[in-house]
């Protein structure tokens, strides 16, 4: 596994973003993120 994320939530100006996302991405796969400007993209916190 290459990314594994549970229970990501992200809330802007008391709004949610994004809420509750589980995703996992597997070797050889691959994603892409298609989104407005402002619409929380790269608040997704990769740790």
């Amino acid at each position: 596994m290459v990314l594994h994320l549970e229970d990501v939530s992200v809330r802007r100006d008391g709004n949610w973003v994004l809420q509750n996302i589980h995703w996992d991405v597997e070797k050889g796969e691959h994603w892409v993120l298609f989104g407005l400007n402002g619409a929380g993209k790269t608040a997704i916190p990769i740790c």
